[in-house]
C-alpha cells in the first residue's frame, strides 16, 4: 500500500478500523455505564471508562529499524470482563504535526500491502 493511502490513527479514524470494532467497543462500555446510571441514579459516585492502548514496535532485524508497530486496543472494566481489539500491525510515518501511526483498512496485519482499490478519500490519512 502506498504510504499515502494509509489512514492516520485518530480517534476519529476508529471508525474506519476493522469495521469500527474499537469504536464499537467503546460505545458498548459508554451503554453499560448509561444503563449502570439509569439503574442506580441514588448511587452519587463517578463512573469510568478507560481506555487502554498497548503499542509494541515491530523490529525489522534486517534493517535495525522500527518501521511498523502492532497496537492494540483494551477496555477495562471495573463492572463488567476487560474486553480488547484484535491486534492491528501500523506503520509509523511523519504526518505534518510530527510522527504518526497509519493503517490500512483493507488489510490490518500489513500496512504496506497493496490493495485493489485506490484511496479516493485523502481526509484522515497520514503521509
Amino acid at each position: 500500500m502506498h504510504p499515502s493511502q494509509l489512514r492516520e490513527l485518530t480517534l476519529g479514524s476508529l471508525k474506519d478500523l476493522d469495521g469500527g470494532k474499537p469504536e464499537l467497543l467503546f460505545a458498548k462500555q459508554l451503554a453499560a455505564v448509561i444503563f449502570d446510571c439509569e439503574n442506580r441514579p441514588n448511587l452519587n459516585k463517578a463512573r469510568e471508562i478507560n481506555v487502554k492502548l498497548k503499542l509494541t514496535p515491530v523490529y525489522d532485524e534486517e534493517l535495525r529499524v522500527c518501521d511498523d508497530v502492532k497496537v492494540q486496543f483494551v477496555f477495562p472494566g471495573a463492572k463488567i470482563p476487560e474486553k480488547k481489539s484484535g491486534e492491528y500491525t501500523m506503520a509509523i510515518r511523519t504526518g505534518p504535526n510530527g510522527k504518526v501511526l497509519g493503517f490500512n483498512p483493507d488489510a490490518l496485519d500489513d500496512p504496506h500491502a497493496n490493495t485493489l482499490f485506490a484511496a479516493d478519500d485523502d481526509d484522515n490519512q497520514a503521509e
